[in-house]
């Protein structure tokens, strides 16, 4: 089984640094509330550190306007911020609302690579909720964000992998593996390798 949080290293290539771009910075009001998160989180306290990123997320949105008509409740929250917050609600496996922090990151963010990584975890949140279709979309769409800056998103491959084979679609596994394995050989031996046995077993047990 190719398992979601797979992580081979990460390929990249000297294209990635000339298509750097940047969110505005965090305020001082952000930075303090994911510093202090970040201990709780250290402290095994992950229902506080949610509870302060979500109204450091509130007051951000209220200051951008997020109060007008149409408005999300987190237009206007830094993208970091919104990060922080998906990461902690995996952890506490409140995935509908991991999804939801992780997409509103996603949004948000400008910068190829960080938007990727909020891809990723929307569509590891998403395999959670048995949402099969919705989590392979986030997770090609992580894998092109991150090909767009020239970084290959492993993790990522990996993750559509078994996403495709627990939705039955073994070839589909296969040939995100082998995507993975041109920037990661290792996942040959790993990943590759198992899956060809697992379906030339069952092509056998077919053909019976």
């Amino acid at each position: 089984r190719v398992p979601l949080g797979a992580s081979p290293r990460i390929g990249s290539d000297a294209n990635a640094a000339s298509n750097v771009r940047f969110s505005r910075p965090l305020d001082e009001t952000e930075e303090r509330a994911m510093m202090e998160a970040a201990k709780l989180v250290a402290d095994k306290k992950e229902a506080l550190a949610e509870k302060l990123l979500e109204a450091a997320a509130a007051a951000a949105a209220a200051a951008g306007g997020a109060g007008d008509s149409g408005a999300s409740s987190t237009d206007g929250a830094h993208p970091n911020l919104l990060f922080a917050l998906g990461q902690t609600r995996q952890t506490l496996k409140r995935w509908k609302l991991a999804a939801e922090a992780y997409d509103a990151c996603a949004a948000a963010e400008v910068h190829p690579t960080q938007r990727a990584r909020a891809l990723h975890g929307a569509g590891v949140a998403r395999a959670q909720l048995g949402d099969l279709p919705a989590a392979a979309r986030r997770l090609e769409e992580a894998i092109d964000a991150s090909q767009s800056a020239g970084v290959a998103h492993v993790k990522a491959m990996l993750s559509l992998a078994s996403v495709r084979k627990t939705d039955g679609d073994a070839a589909g596994a296969m040939e995100a593996l082998r995507r993975a394995e041109r920037h990661a050989p290792e996942v040959r031996e790993r990943y590759i390798e198992p899956l060809e046995r697992q379906m030339a077993k069952e092509k056998k047990s077919r053909g019976r």
